[in-house]
């Protein structure tokens, strides 16, 4: 439910009052991830209804693409 709602746990456990404020005050703020096309990959590879066959695929064609592209100082990726 947090996830959907795009809310950590934690702020949820205080605005639901199982936490108090004063328990999570000393723990370091949620990673953020920098990059919004990133955020989107991830989200849709953790999309519950997406078919595990189907993430498997996109993966691999990730993984491909990456192969492909040329390193910055190697040129190629495959040929290494």
């Amino acid at each position: 439910m947090c996830r959907v709602l795009g809310l950590s746990t934690v702020t949820a456990g205080v605005a639901l009052g199982y936490l108090a404020p004063a328990d999570v005050e000393h723990l370091p703020p949620p990673p953020r991830r920098q990059d919004p096309t990133v955020e989107e990959a991830v989200s849709i590879l953790e999309d519950p209804d997406m078919p595990d066959a189907t993430k498997q695929a996109a993966l691999s064609y990730l993984r491909y693409l990456h192969s492909t592209q040329p390193g910055p100082t190697t040129g190629n990726r495959a040929a290494s």
